[in-house]
């Protein structure tokens, strides 16, 4: 029973998987951050400066910067601010064309972090999940396909090489698996934080969320006479979230789990002011292909 146990375990964190649909989540991924990011490039003296919303000095002062290391702490002039986010915006369209592949994914990874620890109020979710993904693609080889590195090994090496080269090895396929379980956590605990909330309870949350005139894109206020279905929509929308974790490991299931969670988030990206969001939560399915 141990050796089977055992068995099962190897298999869980360790079988080889398809790199491609990775490879793919590497050039969607990046592009995604860049019009993101690239979106904040004439706010950077707001949020980044000393002239802006916080002061540098806060770092050494204030327990929300606490363990929260940043360049930008010591380079503060809003030149050397923008050359930073420049780098990084650059490091962004080298990862998603896969040239210096896992360098590219540690420089962004390492800079997004110097952004986020320098003002970590202007942060919202796709800042933390897109940290997350970062870490992980450094350990996975995302270059075997759809690069420019996977191009020019095959221009200079032989056949066997790049057969070698685009197999998936011992820390791939590790790393594939914690971004899989990654996704689990993020949706059981945006699910089970929601069960804090009466309005959850009583199925008024989707209502909270349509009235909301600063990120709706449209005058929502019609689906009031539609109390049924906000309702409906409020409790189907937590379940799926609570039982993503379970329900995305069976055969059966995992297609119903991610086609619900496409035309959610569509639905997210269409209606609320946070298509970037959507975009990033639909791209981190293909690691389930």
């Amino acid at each position: 029973m141990f050796n089977t146990l055992a068995k099962k375990w190897d298999l869980f964190w360790f079988k080889e998987r398809d790199l491609e649909p990775v490879c793919i989540f590497r050039v969607i991924f990046p592009l995604i951050l860049f019009y993101y990011y690239f979106s904040r490039t004439f706010d950077l003296e707001f949020f980044y400066s000393n002239s802006g919303l916080i002061h540098s000095s806060y770092a050494n002062s204030d327990e929300l910067f606490s363990f929260r290391p940043s360049i930008l702490y010591y380079f503060d002039s809003l030149f050397s601010i923008h050359v930073v986010h420049y780098i990084f915006l650059f490091s962004l369209l080298l990862l998603s064309i896969g040239f210096f592949t896992r360098t590219s994914a540690v420089i962004a990874f390492v800079l997004q972090l110097m952004f986020l620890n320098r003002n970590p109020i202007a942060q919202y979710g796709v800042d933390m999940i897109s940290s997350f993904f970062f870490f992980y693609l450094i350990f996975i080889k995302t270059g075997a396909h759809y690069s420019l590195d996977a191009h020019i090994l095959r221009k200079k090496a032989n056949d066997l090489k790049i057969i070698q080269s685009q197999k998936c090895d011992f820390f791939s396929s590790m790393f594939i698996r914690l971004v899989q379980i990654q996704i689990c956590v993020i949706y059981a605990y945006s699910g089970f934080e929601k069960l804090r909330g009466i309005r959850w309870w009583n199925g008024s949350a989707m209502w909270d969320v349509f009235s909301l005139g600063a990120l709706n894109r449209w005058d929502l206020s019609f689906l009031a006479y539609f109390p049924f279905l906000l309702v409906a929509m409020t409790y189907i929308i937590i379940l799926w979230e609570i039982y993503f974790a379970a329900l995305i490991w069976l055969q059966k299931t995992r297609m119903i789990m991610l086609a619900f969670g496409i035309i959610l988030h569509i639905g997210i990206g269409i209606f609320l002011n946070i298509p970037c969001f959507a975009l990033l939560m639909i791209a981190s399915y293909l690691v389930f292909i």
